[in-house]
């Protein structure tokens, strides 16, 4: 008889939810999945009241995914509940799901009690933590965390990228002069890359970086209005010169990474990248990633890459095959997660 889990999150297009889905299905477990945020923010957002009422009063939207959630649970009985990050499930939810299951576990691509932007988490994501049975972060340094501070068994599980999607086929014709940027706005990333307007740079991420660069016409001139996911992601990645990953505050404060850093080397793609002890751990500078501290020491790099397109090819094999032997992978980080699970269960 197969192993059943439920998994609650988010299953928006390109959400990381999925790759567990499928990783769960690879090593022949049987899932369930409820999605517990898709209802709970079209409600939220259906007008400027409700807007303002989620905003003071949040728990309001949210009886109803918590009722759906145990129902589910009460349903399937799984052998494992699995909540992304949590910011939809009350505490008091988390102790019911234990009545359906053996396990009650959260994976948090996010800090779980140190929110460093809106919408990163909330006061359930907090009051969640003592509850769940086993906590997995990305981060080493937010496992030690969660142990000293809060007792709870934690585990870290790198994030990886997706080995079904295969980059097109290496050709020189296939590389572009661009060094690209992905992903969302932030203040500190525009006045970066505000700073490399000289570079051939094409910027990638959500519409309201439309809005954001309003009154900033040169990097306007830079986005592109072409959405990025899966198999265009990995294009993407590949055969630009170089891939620039701004990563955010809490990432440098944790000594972090991200999701592009695994995700631009597994495509093939230049890393380049804010330095990190974990992502040095991860991958070697100049021989599969290139790093820096500061934008003195970015421009200075980004002169000698364009200078030597021979190094570049060079590194960006060297990351491939480093994801490819060191199994960086999103399914060999679900048989990861599953070796920890199969300990308490």
């Amino acid at each position: 008889m197969r192993k059943k889990i439920l998994i609650l999150g988010s299953f928006s297009k390109g959400a990381l939810e999925h790759q567990y889905v499928r990783g769960f299905l690879n090593n022949n477990w049987e899932v369930e999945k409820l999605d517990i945020q898709i209802s709970v923010h079209e409600q939220a957002n259906l007008h400027i009241i409700n807007k303002l009422t989620n905003r003071f009063f949040p728990d309001i939207f949210l009886a109803s995914i918590n009722k759906k959630a145990i129902e589910k649970a009460r349903e399937i009985n799984p052998l494992v509940v699995l909540i992304f990050k949590g910011m939809e499930i009350k505490a008091e939810t988390i102790l019911e799901l234990k009545q359906h299951c053996k396990l009650v576990c959260n994976y948090n691509p996010d800090h779980p009690f140190k929110f460093y932007s809106r919408g990163a988490g909330n006061t359930n994501v907090l009051k969640g933590i003592p509850h769940y049975d086993i906590y997995f972060s990305y981060s080493k340094n937010i496992v030690n965390q969660l142990n000293n501070k809060f007792k709870v068994k934690s585990y870290c599980i790198p994030f990886g990228y997706d080995n079904q999607i295969k980059p097109v086929k290496f050709s020189e014709k296939n590389i572009t002069d661009d060094f690209i940027f992905i992903g969302a706005w932030d203040m500190q990333r525009e006045k970066d890359l505000t700073n490399l307007i000289d570079y051939p740079i094409t910027l990638f991420g959500p519409t309201n970086w439309r809005n954001k660069l309003a009154s900033n016409k040169e990097m306007l001139s830079k986005l592109s209005t072409h959405s990025l996911y899966e198999q265009d992601y990995a294009n993407a990645c590949f055969t630009a010169f170089g891939v620039l990953n701004f990563i955010r505050s809490q990432n440098l404060i944790e000594q972090s990474h991200n999701m592009r850093t695994f995700e631009v080397t597994g495509y093939g793609g230049l890393l380049i990248s804010q330095r990190t002890e974990e992502q040095l751990d991860f991958f070697e500078e100049d021989k599969e990633a290139i790093y820096f501290d500061e934008l003195g020491e970015l421009k200075e790099k980004l002169n000698y890459l364009q200078n030597n397109p021979n190094k570049v090819a060079e590194i960006k094999l060297n990351a491939h095959q480093r994801s490819l032997s060191s199994g960086y992978d999103y399914n060999a980080r679900t048989k990861a997660l599953i070796e920890k699970l199969e300990k308490y269960v």
